[in-house]
């Protein structure tokens, strides 16, 4: 995002009969402690609506939450009810590579979305996951706890500038303990900042090197199946060889983890940490 970024808006008319000519709105970027306003000068006709760009840009170069608060406020409306709109904005800092996080000084961006989510930061203090693999902290499905039947939650991470990586590698430590093939996660990625979401690898990748990626295809409550499932002991390290001709030289990349459960039979969840993507170096030997 820029500092200059352009808020555009759609403003209909519900009725019963045209608006005047001129529709007063305003724009707040703060939850409503400031306003920005402007005029829309157009007569809606009933049922019908009007695309408006704000002659103010406003700045988003500084990564953040902001809480977006949209109103009309003409004075002849006699229906105020749905006259605001209320909405979160997430701007996303772009980090270059490499990239390592073990999440002990902060989430540096990654957040909870989703459905029944029960992704929380912090110390594990679970009965299983009650540590964390470096550190005192990490994500985990609920840190004192199980997660929630029929749960579709993701742990969503800023954007990634792959310029200059040539052979780039996704690495992370996880620690599972779900119900086999029923509830489990996979990782997701994004080129279109997170409108369109795609699947990172299948069951097998990386297999002859010890990678960990996946353990299993056929993960009930997971669309298609591949993802981590079941139980392990300990925390382990996963990794995969990321597609040179999808990640080399591509910025604005995403990743997000996607955990899911069926209706019954909860446990702890997934635990990640040590999130590392980073470029291989070349490398040729005599054997």
């Amino acid at each position: 995002h820029s500092a200059a970024e352009t808020v555009s808006i759609r403003v209909e008319n519900l009725g019963p009969g045209a608006t005047p000519d001129a529709i007063p709105v305003r724009y707040s970027f703060d939850g409503g402690s400031t306003f920005t306003e402007d005029v829309l000068n157009e007569i809606i006709a009933f049922e019908g609506y009007s695309d408006f760009d704000f002659s103010e840009t406003i700045d988003l170069s500084t990564p953040g939450i902001y809480d977006v608060v949209i109103e009309t406020t003409l004075d002849v409306d006699e229906e105020s009810g749905n006259n605001r709109l209320d909405t979160i904005l997430y701007v996303d800092p772009t980090y270059p590579l490499p990239y390592y996080q073990d999440f002990e000084n902060g989430t540096d961006f990654w957040r909870t979305a989703g459905g029944n989510s029960t992704f929380e930061h912090g110390a594990p203090m679970g009965s299983v996951i009650h540590t964390a693999p470096s550190g005192s902290n990490a994500w985990v499905t609920n840190l004192d706890g199980i997660y929630s039947d029929n749960e579709d939650s993701y742990l969503l991470g800023p954007c990634f500038d792959f310029t200059g990586i040539d052979y780039p590698v996704f690495e992370c430590k996880l620690y599972l303990h779900s119900e086999e093939d029923k509830d489990g996660a996979n990782l997701e990625y994004s080129l279109d900042n997170g409108q369109s979401w795609t699947r990172l690898g299948n069951l097998g990748d990386g297999a002859s090197f010890d990678w960990n990626w996946y353990n299993s295809d056929a993960v009930a409550s997971l669309d298609g199946g591949h993802g981590w499932t079941g139980e392990r002991d300990d925390w382990f390290t996963a990794r995969f060889m990321l597609d040179t001709t999808v990640f080399r030289n591509t910025t604005g990349v995403k990743f997000r983890f996607h955990f899911t459960s069926d209706a019954s039979g909860r446990f702890e969840g997934i635990g990640i940490d040590d999130i590392r993507i980073y470029g291989t170096p070349r490398d040729l030997g005599v054997i």
